[in-house]
């Protein structure tokens, strides 16, 4: 049984890693895609705005055939120009926050199953000790339980891991710093958090 514990015991840390590692990069794609899709809109109405500027100069009144239709076709160009470049910006905005969806949704998931893992070991570590002077044969029956609930446990791990956006090395070695600064320091508020 003290196998199926530091088994489980090394599942509940990988799973916590990975729950901290979705955290982390939900955080920066939100993040990112909000001042990614600022600077884009911004960049692409100035390039928009500086063609209607340039077409402008070139196309002046005296010399167009349009006459006074000119300021209208100008103002034309211009909100096409305008309402291409804000939806260039909003379409480079929206990946991020994609991103940022799918990861919250892997951490929820790897949160259920860290708390599941915890629970797991409470339960049988309790038993464990409670039936030290029990029977052999009750022991056999634990130990098998124990194998049949982790399996069910590792069965949804892997339906989370299939579900899941790949995480970069970068986001890995953070949550296993921060779970390395959590067991020397305690719990830091600021990264914590709930779903």
């Amino acid at each position: 049984m003290q196998r199926i514990l530091k088994l489980a015991s090394d599942y509940e840390r990988e799973v916590s890693d990975r729950a901290t590692a979705h955290d982390i990069s939900s955080e920066y794609h939100r993040v990112w895609g909000v001042r990614w899709g600022v600077i884009a809109a911004i960049l692409a109405g100035l390039a928009g705005a500086s063609t209607v500027a340039g077409v402008a100069t070139e196309l002046e009144p005296s010399k167009a055939s349009l006459g006074c239709l000119m300021p209208v076709v100008l103002l034309g160009f211009a909100g096409i120009a305008l309402l291409s470049s804000v939806a260039s910006g909003a379409m480079h905005f929206l990946r991020h926050p994609r991103q940022a969806a799918a990861h919250t949704v892997s951490y929820a998931g790897y949160l259920n199953i860290k708390q599941r893992l915890n629970f797991f070991c409470l339960l049988y570590k309790e038993e464990q000790e409670e039936g030290k002077n029990k029977e052999e044969q009750k022991e056999g029956k634990n130990k098998d339980q124990a194998l049949k609930d982790l399996e069910r446990i590792l069965k949804d791990i892997q339906k989370i891991a299939e579900k899941s956006i790949s995480l970069t090395d970068k986001a890995y070695a953070r949550a296993r710093m921060m779970r390395t600064q959590r067991r020397t320091e305690g719990p830091n508020p600021s990264f914590e958090r709930t779903v």
